[in-house]
């Protein structure tokens, strides 16, 4: 995949993150999934619940 597509899927992404959590009241109730799904946006595994 180019830069070029893959800077745009990544936008494509991260604007579809920002919407879905544009209108977010109970921050900490949506925090896990806003996490697991930002790691989304950038191509990360979702974070293990292992803590170091």
């Amino acid at each position: 995949m180019s830069e070029i597509t893959d800077l745009k899927t990544r936008h494509d992404k991260a604007d579809k993150f920002s919407k879905q959590f544009k209108n977010t009241k109970y921050e900490s109730g949506e925090a896990q999934s806003s996490v697991i799904d930002l790691c989304r946006v950038f191509g990360l595994k979702s974070p293990s619940k292992k803590r170091l």
